[in-house]
């Protein structure tokens, strides 16, 4: 599984393919161990030899002077840092959501230290140090409210970025465009298709019995004027009709 190109920038898909940090540990053991006691090495020093051979003759010479980390120096080669100013007034450390702190610390209030944490393990203590490298405290996690891992941090910041970013652009298209451009961009309604019922249906009741007697009423008068010569005229339209 590709881990990134710095310990600091893992993928999205970081650790959804990886195996379990117990068996990668394992792995990776036996295999330097494989390594450095294949025999036949065929260097300077080596001279046939495995090169943990060669190392073992080196390492017991007496003329060796071998130098170790002190456990300080340990914990700077296996722990991220960062530079955190101690909140007034009691000197609480916050890291990524989380607040740490020690009663040590109240004496730093508002004094920018250097935080020491494992970023695999960010409900872990911290160790907080000077700016000049001294030890101050082994500070606790008094609330874990926020992110367990760095990397899970640094996800959702970049995406809170992007969202803003994203933001900032539409608010500068906007900016750009007149009203007229905004509404050019909003596609025509569809017109509405005709029709016809299906069914039709007469109305009944007193209203189709009114207007029957009138038909036949206008029709008797246009009759009886026909019979004595007169001129039959158009029935005045009724108000409403």
């Amino acid at each position: 599984a590709y881990l990134g190109n710095r310990p600091d920038a893992k993928p999205e898909n970081y650790g959804s393919k990886a195996i379990p940090i117990a068996e990668l540990r394992e792995f990776v053991a036996a295999e330097i161990r494989r390594h450095n006691l294949r025999e036949g090495r065929t260097s300077h020093t080596a001279k046939g030899r495995s090169l943990w051979e060669t190392f073992r003759e080196s390492y017991e010479a007496p003329t060796t002077l071998v130098k170790r980390a002190t456990e300080a120096q340990r914990q700077f080669f296996l722990l991220a840092g960062a530079g955190i100013a101690a909140r007034r007034p009691n000197g609480e450390i916050n890291l990524f959501g989380n607040r740490y702190w020690d009663e040590r610390l109240i004496g730093f209030a508002g004094r920018k230290l250097m935080v020491r944490f494992d970023p695999e393990n960010l409900h872990d203590d911290v160790l907080v140090y000077t700016l000049a490298g001294e030890p101050i405290c082994h500070a606790a996690c008094i609330a874990d409210e926020g992110f367990d891992t760095a990397d899970a941090a640094r996800k959702i910041e970049r995406k809170r970025r992007a969202f803003i970013r994203g933001m900032r652009e539409m608010v500068e298209l906007h900016r750009e465009l007149s009203a007229a451009d905004v509404a050019a961009l909003i596609p025509d309604a569809p017109d509405m298709p005709g029709g016809s019922p299906g069914v039709v249906q007469m109305v009944a009741g007193n209203t189709v019995r009114k207007i029957e007697a009138e038909a036949d009423a206008d029709a008797f008068a246009r009759g009886v004027a026909r019979l004595s010569g007169e001129v039959v005229g158009f029935p005045e339209k009724k108000r409403g009709e």
